[in-house]
Order: C-alpha cells, then sequence, then structure tokens
C-alpha cells in the first residue's frame, strides 16, 4: 500500500511538471506571436531579371568567357540585392516560379534597387 502511495505521488509530481513546463512553452509561444513582426511573404522573377541581363549582354558582342564571367559577376550581384532587399523590407522572397497563391511581386523594386546600387 505504501509502495502504491509512492507510485502515485511519483506520477502526480510528473504530470505537475509536465503540465507546468506546457504552460511555460505555451506562453513562449504566446510572447514570440505577440512581439514578433509579421511575416510578410513575396516573389521575384529571377528567370526573367536574368534573361533580361544576358539578352542585353549578348548585344555587347562579347566573348563566350566574357558574358559567362559577366553572368556569374551579376548572379552574385543579384543574389546580394535580393538577401538586401528581404532584409530592408522584413519580407521573405521566393521565386516567382514556385508561388501559386497571389503574392506580391517585388521584381521590378529589386530591379531598381540594382541600378541604384551599380
Amino acid at each position: 500500500m505504501l509502495h502504491n502511495l509512492k507510485i502515485k505521488k511519483t506520477r502526480m509530481m510528473f504530470y505537475g511538471t509536465a503540465c507546468l513546463f506546457g504552460a511555460m512553452g505555451s506562453l513562449l509561444v504566446l510572447l514570440m506571436m505577440r512581439f514578433s513582426p509579421p511575416i510578410n511573404l513575396g516573389t521575384v522573377n529571377v528567370t526573367g531579371i536574368v534573361d533580361q541581363f544576358i539578352s542585353q549582354e549578348s548585344k555587347k558582342n562579347l566573348t563566350k568567357e566574357s558574358l559567362e564571367k559577366e553572368v556569374n559577376q551579376f548572379g552574385i550581384k543579384l543574389d546580394k540585392e535580393i538577401k538586401d532587399f528581404s532584409q530592408e523590407h522584413h519580407v521573405v522572397l521566393f521565386l516567382h516560379e514556385a508561388v501559386i497563391a497571389n503574392a506580391h511581386d517585388y521584381t521590378e523594386a529589386i530591379q531598381k534597387q540594382m541600378l541604384v546600387h551599380q
């Protein structure tokens, strides 16, 4: 009988501790949701930006090696601009082709930002 009481007491302590940690976790989640900024989603048409750049560069009659070098440098710059834009505007950007829903398209804004930072 004493053994059964010890088991019941241990179980009650375990359940009480589990409830306490559950409540603390819930409180933490509620605080995070309350004080964290909302997540904004958007798209960017990277393929269109790169295609437009390649089209412009191909009109310059560059050698294949020079064109590849320019495209690689452009890709690095585009990646940096997208990351900077995302951080500055607190938006998570997805590829335009990957989003089915009507998300805001930031392609033109990123192109303008790239022109400013040339």
